[in-house]
């Protein structure tokens, strides 16, 4: 009864308050505060009702456009907004009353006639170039804007294509302007050559434009106007320089290295030996040439590699005088074939656990229809450091012995050793990722990681048949694996994997496998050519390129992904002594021509054990490095 005589009430009150503008200021207190907002379009009004009180509170509101009651219920220190139909005169006026409060009377309050107007700011392809702005439309009269004749956006100026002032009649809710791109004037950037001291020796110039930015190419090496000498470009810059327009005027520096008198500098020659069958590279080998002096290298009559015994058939003693021409040379061998009447040869392998390096090598002969047993050394002495007989080897390894069946496939073993004192129970492997088409030193790899091996643990690599580096696609080469199940009692330390642009199809090439099953560890080597004639093999046993360049240079990967100049690890380079795997001999030479031979004694070593063991000869020829 008293909610009915209420509503009555607060009907005759509706009635009797003016409603254009109109608001009752009354003495009694309220919880509530009414408010008008500007709205959000032409077609409504919006009014908060706003409860300051700690207590929620109830109350009921009426307005101008309809003549139903409603109730609600506001929360302690909320707001609410209700939203009004517009009149025909773009007004509306809210009556709210405290339901709770007995005290409480009506409040009434009129709307602004007043709704907010979107302003957009575009280009000639509608794409968004600014923030929106907002204009505020009064009934009857709408609004007005005025904007800017040009924009920028992202470096880009913008230009107003129409008039900047615009009106807009009362009803619409947004209005958009429309710019095109102002086309940008060229500038000039700089690169600037400076020498590993900082002196500025040569400035180029380059011009950069709106459509395609600027780039210009500086020279690998020049000659200083300002001294005279030779500049090289350092080794982590690059001779093509490119920039955006909106990158704005460079100034970009390249520095360069002074180099040494190319004609008194030293420099390497190689000699390969190959295999005349099959034109694989068995063995390169490396000595380096100095000013006035010459260097001889005999190649050996016979040699073992992976197990396999070779032998001289094309090829005699190399002689190299400083400043000859010629930087490469081959000799040539053909395999030995056992057969049931001949001796089998057999290779076993010291290698140092730590870094997988063959420190010694020692070679046996296995007579036919007999067994070899074969004592291995507890402990050796290598480079004034003792090694230790590792605890744990591969199978083939019983105790401190290899026993070897004549006709056995496996000819070569590798058998672990370690530092006196030290325990490995870890060593770090390294997987690069190189381009084709970067093989010589100062170019760089694509991606180095490093993974550790840990033992009884095992290590599984995956590499990625497609990956992006630098903004370019790179695809795996084919005859590459993309999974490897890496062994920890193994020489291999690296994974350099090849891969080449997926636009640069004149490096479309496969990698072939040549896999060696007559080592205990089966290694698969990779060979190919680029499109530049550089020969690349991938050596199965330490997964290190070996890349023979076009120039006579030979270049590998280093364990940290650099690009490096190859060098034989098992051969002395200068004043060479007998090699680990051939029996020949490299000498330094002066102009006198006073020669230093320095031989191997293999085919007196083989008579004596000859005239010892009778029948059953035995080969042991330990290879050490000299530092």
């Amino acid at each position: 009864m008293k909610r009915k005589v209420f509503r009555l009430l607060l009907i005759l009150a509706l009635i009797v308050v003016p409603i254009a503008g109109i608001t009752i200021d009354v003495d009694a207190a309220s919880d509530l505060t009414l408010g008008t907002l500007i709205s959000d379009s032409p077609n409504d009004r919006l009014f908060t009702v706003k409860n300051n009180s700690g207590n929620s509170v109830r109350y009921v509101y009426q307005t101008s456009t309809q003549n139903n009651v409603v109730e609600k219920t506001i929360a302690a220190y909320d707001s609410d907004t209700i939203r009004v139909a517009a009149n025909s005169s773009g007004q509306a006026t809210l009556t709210v009353k405290q339901i709770d409060d007995p005290n409480a009377v009506s409040q009434i309050i009129n709307s602004l006639n007043q709704y907010y107007v979107t302003i957009n700011f575009v280009d000639s392809n509608g794409m968004k170039i600014a923030d929106s702005r907002q204009a505020v439309a009064t009934y009857n009269s709408g609004c007005s804007y005025t904007a800017s004749s040009s924009l920028s956006y992202n470096g880009d100026v913008y230009d107003l294509t129409g008039n900047n002032y615009v009106a807009i009649p009362y009803g619409n809710t947004s209005y958009t302007f429309t710019y095109s791109k102002r086309a940008q004037p060229n500038f000039t950037s700089k690169v600037i050559l400076v020498d590993q001291d900082g002196t500025t020796h040569k400035t180029i110039e380059y011009t950069v434009n709106e459509d395609t930015g600027g780039s210009v190419t500086v020279p690998e090496t020049f000659v200083s106007t300002i001294n005279g000498r030779t500049y090289k470009i350092m080794s982590g810059y690059s001779t093509k320089i490119t920039q955006s327009y909106s990158q704005g005027v460079m100034q970009t520096v390249v520095r360069y290295q002074v180099q040494e008198d190319e004609t008194s500098k030293p420099y390497n020659i190689f000699i390969q030996y190959i295999d005349k069958e099959t034109n694989n590279v068995l063995l390169t080998k490396t000595l380096l040439v100095q000013k006035n002096k010459t260097v001889e290298h005999n190649p050996s009559s016979s040699f073992m590699k992976n197990g396999l015994q070779y032998q001289l058939v094309d090829g005699n003693k190399i002689t190299h005088s400083f400043g000859d021409s010629q930087r490469n040379y081959q000799v040539y061998y053909k395999q030995l074939v056992s057969d049931e009447t001949t001796p089998q040869p057999l290779q076993v392998n010291y290698v140092d656990l730590a870094t997988g390096n063959i420190l010694e090598i020692h070679e046996y002969t296995v007579e036919p229809g007999k067994n070899k047993t074969i004592t291995l050394d507890s402990s050796f002495d290598y480079d004034g450091t003792t090694y230790i007989l590792n605890s744990t080897q591969q199978d083939y390894v019983e105790g401190n012995k290899i026993t070897h069946k004549f006709g056995h496939n496996i000819t070569e073993y590798n058998v672990y050793y370690t530092e006196k004192g030290v325990e490995i129970n870890s060593y770090e492997v390294s997987i690069t990722y190189m381009d084709v088409s970067h093989t010589n030193v100062g170019e760089k790899t694509l991606y180095t990681t490093k993974v550790t091996a840990n033992v009884n643990e095992a290590l599984s690599i995956d590499v990625e048949q497609q990956f992006q580096a630098n903004g370019t696609t790179y695809v795996l080469l084919p005859g590459q694996e993309s999974h490897y199940d890496h062994d920890f009692y193994s020489t291999r330390r690296n994974y350099v994997m090849v891969y080449r642009d997926i636009n640069d199809t004149n490096n479309d090439i496969v990698l072939n496998p040549i896999v060696a099953n007559n080592t205990s560890e089966m290694a698969v080597t990779l060979q190919g050519t680029n499109a530049n004639g550089t020969a690349i093999t991938i050596e199965g046993t330490t997964g290190n390129p070996i890349m023979n360049n076009p120039d006579g240079s030979i270049t590998t990967v280093d364990p940290d992904g650099n690009i490096v100049p190859y060098q034989e690890e098992e051969t002395e380079i200068i004043e060479e002594e007998q090699t680990p795997l051939v029996n020949g001999k490299e000498n330094q030479v002066n102009n006198s021509n006073e020669t230093l031979f320095i031989a191997g004694g293999i085919v007196l070593v083989i008579i004596i054990a000859g005239l010892i063991y009778g029948i059953k000869t035995k080969k042991l020829i330990k290879f050490k490095n000299h530092s």
